[in-house]
């Protein structure tokens, strides 16, 4: 069964890797090290944004 918890989560943890592997690039000095912090920092909140939009679902609900 599908929770409906997963996309916003899996969408958070894919921007937390993004997020790891632009730090990494950024300290070996590659380019584009910032367009990995923003992509993965945008991924963060737009998992965010889903699961507080969920919850806030939720407690309307009932």
């Amino acid at each position: 069964m599908k929770s409906k918890y997963s996309v916003p989560l899996a969408l958070f943890i894919l921007g937390m890797l993004i997020v790891i592997v632009g730090a990494y690039i950024r300290l070996l000095k590659w380019e584009y090290a910032n367009v990995f912090l923003v992509i993965g920092m945008m991924c963060e909140a737009a998992g965010l944004i889903l699961l507080i939009r969920i919850l806030l679902k939720n407690l309307k609900n009932k």
